[in-house]
This record gives C-alpha cells, sequence and structure tokens, in this order.
C-alpha cells in the first residue's frame, strides 16, 4: 500500500532560507503549501499551493487556516515550518512586532483553528545567544540565553511563545547563514574583490557559518525524527575561522592578487554605526551598519556547539570552501561580481 504523501506549510517561503526549504521538501515527496501575505502576487508553481496569512491579523489567520480544514485527513499539514521573519528594519522595535508577536499569533492561529500539526518548526537565531552566557568561548544550546541584539531579543521571545503554545515543537538555531542569493555575505565579497576588507576590531573574530541548503536540509531531517520533539538545536558547518582566513579564502576563490585587510576599531565602528542608525530612521530604508548590528560585530567569537544535532545522524553537505566558490559562480552569473 502506497504511503500517504506528507503535508507541509512553510512561512517565508520566497526568502533565501525558504526557498530551499520548498525546494527540498519537493525533492522529498512532500505536498508543499506556502503562506504569502496579503499584499503577495499568488504565484504558484507546479505543485506548490499557497494560503494567504496576515500575521498581524489573528482572526482572519484562525478563518483562513479553518478553510484548508480536509474532511479526508486527520491533520491538515503533517509539518508546519515557521520561517518568516525580519532581519533588517529601520525601527528596532519593528522586530518585536514582526518576530515575536506573530509568531504568538501564528501559533495561537493554528491551535484555534484546529490545524495543529505532528509538529511546528521555528527557525530561531544562534543570536539569541552571546559570549555572555558561554561557559568557555563555546556557544552551547544549554548555555543560558543573554542576547544582546533587539533582533535576538525579538527571536528568543518568539522561542518562548512557540513552548509556551502547547505545540509539539523544534526549533533550529542557524549561525550566519550563506549561499547562492544571500546577499549580505555578498557585499563582503564584493567588498575583498575591490581589493578593500574591513574587519571589525583590532583582535581577530572567530567565526562561523551554514549554507542556507543545509538549514533546509536540516530542518527536514529534524522533522523526521521523533527523538527532536520539544527541542532545539544550534547549526553550523562544524569549523571555525578567523576574518582574516575568510578573506584569505574569497581572496583565494576571486582570483584577487591583492586585498588590504584594514582593522578597523571598535570606537570607530560604533560611530559608524550610530551613523547608520540615523541614516537609516532619516530615509526609512534599514543599512547594513546600524546599532543593533555592533554587539554582533563587537563579540570576539562565533564559536558553537552542533554535537547534539550530529548525534542524531546529521551532517552538514556544505564546507566553507565548496559554499564560497558556488555563492560566487551565482554572483558572477547575476553581474553582482
Amino acid at each position: 500500500m502506497e504511503s500517504k504523501k506528507k503535508r507541509i506549510l512553510i512561512t517565508g517561503a520566497s526568502g533565501f532560507i525558504g526557498s530551499h526549504l520548498v525546494r527540498i521538501a519537493q525533492e522529498k515527496g512532500w505536498e508543499v503549501t506556502v503562506a504569502v501575505r496579503p499584499t503577495t502576487k499568488t504565484k504558484q508553481s507546479g505543485d506548490v499551493h499557497s494560503i494567504v496569512l496576515d500575521y498581524a491579523d489573528e482572526a482572519l489567520m484562525v478563518e483562513n487556516l479553518s478553510a484548508c480544514r480536509r474532511d479526508d485527513a486527520a491533520r491538515v499539514w503533517d509539518y508546519i515550518v515557521h520561517n518568516a521573519g525580519l532581519t533588517k528594519t529601520p525601527n528596532l522595535q519593528d522586530f518585536y512586532e514582526a518576530n515575536a508577536e506573530n509568531t504568538r499569533r501564528f501559533c495561537s492561529a493554528i491551535i484555534k483553528a484546529g490545524v495543529e500539526p505532528t509538529r511546528f518548526f521555528y527557525v530561531s537565531s544562534l543570536s539569541t545567544y552571546s559570549q555572555d552566557g558561554a561557559q568557555d568561548g563555546v556557544i552551547r544550546i544549554t548555555d543560558e540565553q543573554k542576547p544582546t541584539t533587539e533582533y535576538g531579543r525579538s527571536k528568543l521571545l518568539a522561542e518562548f511563545y512557540v513552548r509556551d503554545s502547547g505545540l509539539k515543537y523544534t526549533m533550529i538555531l542557524p549561525t550566519g547563514v550563506y549561499g547562492s542569493g544571500e546577499y549580505d555575505y555578498l557585499m563582503a565579497i564584493k567588498g575583498i574583490k575591490g581589493g578593500l576588507n574591513f574587519m571589525a576590531g583590532s583582535t581577530p573574530q572567530a567565526l562561523t557559518f551554514v549554507h542556507g541548503e543545509d538549514v533546509a536540509r536540516a530542518v527536514c531531517f529534524l522533522l523526521e525524527d521523533g527523538r527532536a520533539v520539544d527541542n532545539r538545536y544550534i547549526i553550523s558547518d562544524g569549523d571555525v575561522y578567523t576574518d582574516i582566513e575568510f578573506s584569505n579564502l574569497v581572496k583565494e576563490l576571486l582570483g584577487v592578487k591583492t586585498v588590504v585587510n584594514l582593522r578597523t576599531p571598535m570606537p570607530i565602528l560604533w560611530c559608524i554605526c550610530q551613523l547608520g542608525g540615523f541614516w537609516s530612521r532619516l530615509t526609512n530604508r534599514a543599512t547594513p551598519l546600524n546599532p543593533d548590528k555592533y554587539p554582533l560585530m563587537k563579540q570576539r567569537s562565533w564559536r558553537c556547539d552542533i554535537a547534539p544535532l550530529m548525534a542524531l545522524g546529521w551532517k552538514p553537505r556544505y564546507r566553507l570552501r565548496e559554499g564560497l566558490e558556488e555563492a560566487i559562480d551565482w554572483g558572477r552569473k547575476q553581474g553582482l561580481l
């Protein structure tokens, strides 16, 4: 007897990680539904279905979620992955509305509509931690969470709402996510291509990375593992790089002969971030350097422990070299490098 297709609802599907989630879920043969905002022009591709969700309107979400209930299924969706969120904004309070309150309303609407999944999966962030809570310089899932940014605090509050909702959940906390189609690291790569690389602080910074596809594969992997119920997992590729090692690797892959690595003292960087915040508020547009980014650059180590995830049998497919090679190739094809 042929087994029934798993059904999955994905929010934030148009984003970098979300697009990987949709593709990999389809590769697994799952029936995919994506959540779109009311202002989004709905586009269905192949077997991908869509549902309109206004995260600011809980009653409307209940109505639209309830309309998806099927008489032939015990559950509308086996899995719901909440990946939608805000990573940049000129108004820092927007983080709490978009990341925390929207998550609270979404969880509540799921329950009120009677569409509770077997698993609710929340994509959080390593930014909910900092070195302040790390015992030996390595961030572990069991450490006390002491975020130093408004973004990190908003994601931590969202985690609390998920745990408090009563839904069976799993959470993943990615470190710096990169890959083809991701633009933040592309800016750093463009700077190195131009021969100048600005690095934060007077001492080396330990960095960790994870490819967007590896995050998506880990999500799907954990959804199928019963041991992951009501657990949280940090994810990286398992390696640690200094900022200068990252610069040298990008330089090599680009074929650039000379790159000046300029270390920016933290007091100067603080002033630049304050100016960026002022400009952001003036223009109502998010800037790459702003007061909320400063604590992330100030932190000298983002070493993290992925042993709990690997103990379940998960392994990253991408190391930084391979991932950057693909990202650089993509950037060149797009005319961005």
